[in-house]
């Protein structure tokens, strides 16, 4: 009987102790909220900091991500990372305050048609005074800043999407900026002329390779390589056809080219994923167009529907009757009053 009393004590204490162990592990904390006093050996941090444009102007609203690295001495010594997020206010400042911690890691700062290379952002605050990293002492007149590119500026962006599996009898597919990719069951013939893009595919002679064409059509119409900020269409650079070959393997094959078509007044985005195969070569394509002949091809299906039912007066939802119609009239009229 005493074994048996022993033995259930020595649980119980064992599922506390675990218990502690879990709460350490799995405690949430906030921007401005630390741990449960006595459970920590850290140090109540602050953090400032201010987010700006490559202009120098405040960026607002912006998304910050953080990752706070605490040492818990609660029944045992353990070591947790937690993410906090916060966002900067209309002067582009954020301040982090009441963390427990002894490090703290910028881990991504984000908005909407704003970028930074991840060396920018991704940094590590100490605050440990006895790490040997160097200690960080955070000063409210001098926040630490960073930069956040503003790209060109938002625009309504039409998304069409496509996949068809081509085999040696076709050559390929067309694509127009308002009807979106040809049928897939549609022979394309080599000497046919598309509305905006063409898109040949064939194989070489030794059956080794594959090489796929990509030709615009249209006075002042071209294509251009990926280059710059993503999702910004260069504004020069434009031939008049571009060609790629690739392996005759399954390993999939990423194309990303920028579109100028109708007389050089819109701009579009053209991603090919290409994977040839037994059966044939399978293509997964798709177009964003800046349907207001802006050069930010960036898509975003909320904002884009949200703005084409601002624009008609009317709730359209993506992809039911009516909202291709609006999209078709919003670029016909950007084609017409576009200089």
């Amino acid at each position: 009987m005493k074994k048996q009393a022993v033995l259930c004590a020595a649980f119980v204490l064992s599922f506390f102790w675990a218990y502690d162990i879990f709460a350490a592990d799995t405690y949430s904390g906030k921007s401005d909220q630390g741990q449960p006093t006595g459970t920590s050996s850290d140090t109540a941090i602050i953090f400032y900091g201010k987010v700006i444009d490559q202009y120098g102007q405040p960026v607002a609203k912006a998304k910050i991500t953080v990752g706070k690295e605490y040492l818990s001495t609660y029944r045992m010594r353990f070591v947790g990372v937690e993410t906090v997020r916060t966002e900067t206010d209309a002067t582009g400042n954020f301040t982090l305050t009441g963390l427990l911690i002894k490090k703290l890691h910028i881990r991504s700062i984000e908005k909407r048609c704003c970028e930074a290379a991840r060396e920018i952002y991704e940094k590590t605050y100490s605050y440990d005074e006895g790490s040997e990293e160097p200690l960080f002492k955070p000063d409210p007149g001098k926040p630490v800043v960073f930069v956040l590119n503003k790209k060109c500026d938002p625009g309504l962006v039409e998304n069409k999407k496509c996949r068809m599996l081509l085999r040696p009898i076709w050559e390929g597919f067309t694509v127009d900026l308002f009807k979106g990719f040809s049928d897939p069951l549609t022979k394309i013939s080599k000497d046919q002329v598309a509305t905006d893009i063409k898109v040949s595919i064939a194989p070489a002679a030794n059956q080794d390779f594959y090489t796929m064409e990509i030709t615009a059509a249209g006075e002042n119409s071209g294509l251009a390589e990926k280059e710059g900020m993503p999702h910004v269409a260069p504004d020069r650079g434009y031939l008049p056809g571009l060609v790629y070959t690739f392996k005759n393997d399954p390993e999939i094959k990423k194309v990303l080219v920028y579109h100028k078509g109708r007389d050089g007044k819109i701009y579009s985005r053209l991603e090919i994923n290409v994977q040839p195969g037994s059966e044939g070569i399978k293509i997964n394509a798709e177009l964003f167009t800046n349907i207001e002949g802006l050069r930010n091809t960036d898509f975003d299906r909320i904002y884009t529907q949200e703005e084409i039912s601002r624009i008609m007066g009317k709730q359209l939802s993506y992809g039911a009757h009516g909202y291709r119609e609006a999209v078709a009239d919003i670029l016909q009229n950007t084609i017409e009053k576009k200089p």
